[in-house]
């Protein structure tokens, strides 16, 4: 039971997350980011752009119509 208990509440955390919180986190757990420049990009629901060394770029944001992290390359 406490663990069903658990469970929900963990939930919940994670459904009253900001955006800005879900693309950090998603961030964090998908690169090194001591290796990143990352700047906010308010734009788009939780915007962020991210330069690596090698000033190759992304843009990365929730997309709140599919409920999940979306990534963009610029385009040239």
């Amino acid at each position: 039971m406490a663990t069903k208990l658990a469970e929900k509440v963990k939930e919940n955390v994670n459904e009253n997350r900001t955006s800005k919180d879900k693309v950090l986190a998603w961030i964090k757990e998908n690169f090194d980011t001591t290796e990143l420049t990352i700047i906010d990009f308010p734009i788009l629901p939780g915007g962020t752009r991210i330069i690596d060394c090698e000033l190759n770029e992304m843009y990365v944001y929730y997309d709140v119509l599919n409920d999940k992290i979306t990534y963009r390359y610029p385009t040239i």
